[in-house]
Parts: C-alpha cells; structure tokens; sequence
C-alpha cells in the first residue's frame, strides 16, 4: 500500500489509468515473489509431491502406450494396405 500511495501522491502530472494498472501489476508481482519465496519449505514440498504424482502417473500411462504401440505395429506389419 506504501508504494502504491508512494505514485498516487505524485507532484507531477496525473497518473493515467493504464500507468496506474502497470504499477498495480508490478505491485501485485512483487507480493507475489515475496510470498513465494517466504516458504521455501513448502515450496520444496510441494514439488516432490508433483513430482511423485508425476512418476506414478507415467509409468500406466507407459505400458498403455506401450500395448497400443505393439498392436498398431502388428496390424501394419500383418496388412500394410490397412494404411491406404
């Protein structure tokens, strides 16, 4: 809220609304940051959790991929004209 008074109180000419939307958006960023870098614990977390969601989701995803791959090989080497 500082920063934003910080440009509100400005001697100069007005603020436009779009350079008050650009300020507005990098104060929005800058909180963001700040917050995301307050928990790096969580953060760390958070990432293993995906991760592991990630690796138990490939490997079914893999075999599945796998078996459809094998058969479609099979029909093609079988009857090539399949394709046509």
């Amino acid at each position: 809220m500082r920063m934003r008074n910080r440009y509100e109180r400005n001697v100069g000419p007005p603020i436009t609304d779009e350079q008050k939307a650009t300020i507005d958006n990098g104060v929005l960023h800058l909180y963001f940051r700040f917050q995301n870098n307050s928990k790096p614990f969580w953060r760390w977390l958070t990432a293993c959790a995906y991760a592991l969601g990630f690796a138990c989701l490939l490997i079914p995803s893999a075999g599945v991929f796998l078996r459809v791959a094998r058969t479609i090989a099979k029909t093609i080497f079988n009857n090539v004209w399949l394709l046509f």
